[in-house]
Order: C-alpha cells, then sequence, then structure tokens
C-alpha cells in the first residue's frame, strides 16, 4: 500500500507552502503528518507505519526539491484540475492554508503562493479568505506578522481610498467574527487581529 496520488497532490502544494517563507519548521510539518494521519485512520496498524515513513520520505524529497526551485507546480495543478472535484480543490486548499498559518505567521510568499493556488485551480475569492479566516481562528498560538496588505491584494498601484475600502471590509469581517466567536480564544484571537489591521490602516490614512 502506498501514498494515494489525489493525497500526495494535497501533499505537495503543502511542502510547497511550507518552504516558502525559506523555513520548514517543526509545526508546519507536525499539520501535515496530523491531517495525513487522520486520512489514514481506516488503515491497519502496519499500513499506518509503513505510510508514515512513506510520508517522511516524500516530504524530505518535496522539501529539497522546493529548497532548489525543482517542484514542478505547473504539473501539480495540472493533475488537480484533472480530477474536476471542487471538493477536492478547496480541500487541497484549505491544508496549504493550515500549514501557512501554522507558525501564526503569513509570510508575504506564502500570500503569494496561496493566490496561486486559488487562481491555478479557479477558485472564488472570498470563499478562499474565509477558508484563512477560519485557519486563523484555529492557530495554536496569537496570531502575529500577518501579511495584511498582501491578503487584500493591497499594492503601490491602489490608490490610499481603494486601499482603505479594502482594509474597513477586512476590519468588519473580523470584528464579525468577534462577536460571533465560539470560545473565548477565538475571540482573543479574532481582537488580534483587528489590533493588526487597524495598524495597518493608519498607514493609509
Amino acid at each position: 500500500m502506498s501514498i494515494s496520488n489525489n493525497l500526495l497532490l494535497q501533499i505537495k502544494l503543502a511542502v510547497a507552502i511550507a518552504v516558502a517563507d525559506n523555513e520548514f519548521i517543526i509545526s508546519e510539518e507536525k499539520t501535515i503528518k496530523k491531517w495525513f494521519e487522520s486520512k489514514i485512520e481506516d488503515s491497519s496498524a502496519s499500513q499506518k507505519n509503513k505510510l508514515l515513513k512513506d510520508l517522511d520520505n516524500e516530504i524530505s524529497r518535496l522539501r529539497e526539491l522546493a529548497k532548489s526551485g525543482q517542484l514542478e507546480l505547473e504539473l501539480v495543478f495540472y493533475e488537480i484540475n484533472n480530477i474536476d472535484d471542487r471538493s477536492f480543490k478547496y480541500a487541497a486548499l484549505d491544508l496549504s492554508i493550515e500549514v501557512m498559518v501554522a507558525d501564526s505567521t503569513i509570510h508575504p510568499n506564502e500570500v503569494k503562493l496561496i493566490e496561486e493556488i486559488i487562481e491555478e485551480l479557479g477558485l472564488d475569492q472570498s470563499t478562499a479568505k474565509k477558508y484563512i479566516r477560519n485557519q486563523i481562528l484555529k492557530m495554536e498560538k496569537p496570531p502575529k506578522d500577518i501579511d495584511i496588505e498582501g491578503l487584500l491584494k493591497i499594492n503601490p498601484s491602489i490608490s490610499n481610498k481603494d486601499s482603505q475600502k479594502l482594509i474597513r471590509r477586512e476590519f468588519d469581517k473580523w470584528n464579525s467574527a468577534s462577536t460571533s466567536a465560539q470560545s473565548s480564544k477565538q475571540r482573543k484571537y479574532a481582537q488580534i487581529m483587528i489590533n493588526i489591521i487597524s495598524k495597518v490602516r493608519e498607514r493609509y490614512v
């Protein structure tokens, strides 16, 4: 028994995200392994051991390929699109986002790759943003160093007025998240995001 191609495709995207900021830290690897274990929970003990060893080998191989720029994501996107299953595409995106936030930070390079995944797989931007907000609320540690401008696609070509609108919209989303939070931890994280966004907004007054 070997790792299925569908799982391998998701793992490839996850590893690419993990090394996008030039680091592959323990929390990111643990996130991938925890996700993988949930996918093989119905396998026998011996099968699980083999599959987990295969995963370790695959992660090591992909990490080296990604670091040397030889991980061909174009082929990964092509294969995922050939499967033509929207729920599978969103599952792949969600794992990538979960890995992105595993260290409680969101690096600009990670944002760029997430945007590439969304675009190449033909996914909805608004839905993707919901996935990102949900994963931030699930972080083990409070959010920090979040690339708000990258997430909102704010760049020098966008006027301050338009930037303010985008920031205000995101502020309102997190304000709503704070109000509807299911736990004190989620409320705390939503408030931290509100504070981060407020500081960003000051740059566009």
